[in-house]
């Protein structure tokens, strides 16, 4: 077991008041990197991990085990659940075209194997987390730790997460608290790509306002293109992703371009060729952007390439 550090007096953690965690949000991200620097520089992460298996007896015995393979089962229903309705808002987001191709999501039953197995794990881990017990210098990190959990989180937020485990034996300890905070604050997946969609297409509604920097905008349009394509939204898939672009270029930073552009693409899918793919159209528009800005600066007056 390893040793805390040696702190000689209590240290309180300063808390800084815009890092309240208060629920879903940006601010989760903030405050649980602060939480896992705290927590590692006092050489507590083995037993603060909200990520690893809950140990029970951190603060003294934990006294009987009390789940049963009925609350394993009702706990296994309960995620694949929340797998399900995930996965399914995922599907549903996808355009027409993919859906066809993408099979629905359907909900999982936990068959009796995976039943017994999460028992069986649960047991041994229970009598590896009793055997945990913090000794008297990591009892001191721990209610620094504990300190600052307490004053970091929203009052109503903090008493929820400690109402949730109450019942728990040898709880709630930091670690079950956070596992809960974790489960309330943190953005899902799907949350996320939701950001994601959203802020992609604000940004394409900026190219349409009169005032607003063509090349400003691209650079940050790439940047969010790039994120999009990473979680894979529909905006930047297919077809629609092009058109979408085209059009709001056609508004004013390019109009005849996008609009020939736009012909092009139509006459393709008339004759079932293959279209220009929307991340080769950003290369293109990126290309002649920059050599309409370096005509520029050499010849010292406005080039004009894109019209």
């Amino acid at each position: 077991m390893s040793k805390g550090t040696n702190f000689t007096e209590y240290i309180p953690i300063p808390v800084q008041k815009s890092a309240i965690l208060k629920g879903r949000g940006e601010t989760w991200g903030e405050w649980f990197s602060q939480y896992k620097r705290h927590v590692k520089s006092r050489d507590l992460w083995e037993y603060l991990n909200p990520d690893a298996p809950t140990i029970y007896g951190l603060l003294g015995p934990a006294g009987e085990f009390k789940v049963t393979e009925d609350m394993v089962k009702i706990q296994l229903k309960a995620e694949k659940q929340q797998v399900f309705e995930e996965a399914l808002k995922t599907w549903e987001a996808l355009p027409t075209e993919q859906k066809v191709t993408t099979p629905r999501p359907t909900l999982g039953v936990p068959t009796e194997k995976e039943i017994s197995d999460q028992y069986i794990a649960k047991v041994k881990t229970w009598k590896e987390s009793s055997e945990k017990i913090l000794d008297d210098q990591q009892v001191t990190n721990y209610n620094q730790i504990s300190n600052w959990v307490n004053l970091s989180v929203d009052r109503a937020l903090y008493d929820r997460a400690c109402d949730a485990y109450e019942s728990t034996p040898g709880g709630p300890t930091v670690q079950m608290i956070v596992k809960f905070l974790a489960k309330e604050c943190a953005v899902t997946e799907h949350e996320r790509e939701d950001n994601i969609r959203k802020r992609y297409r604000d940004h394409l509604a900026l190219a349409i306002q009169r005032g607003t920097d063509r090349d400003a905008w691209l650079e940050t349009y790439k940047g969010l293109y790039n994120k999009a394509m990473q979680h894979r939204i529909p905006e930047v898939q297919g077809s629609i992703g092009s058109s979408d672009f085209l059009e709001v270029l056609r508004a004013q930073y390019a109009p005849e371009w996008a609009r020939s552009q736009l012909m092009a693409q139509a006459t393709k899918a008339t004759l079932g060729e293959k279209l220009t793919s929307l991340d080769d159209l950003i290369k293109i528009f990126s290309t002649l952007v920059a050599e309409e800005n370096r005509l520029t600066s050499s010849g010292g007056r406005n080039a004009t390439i894109l019209t």
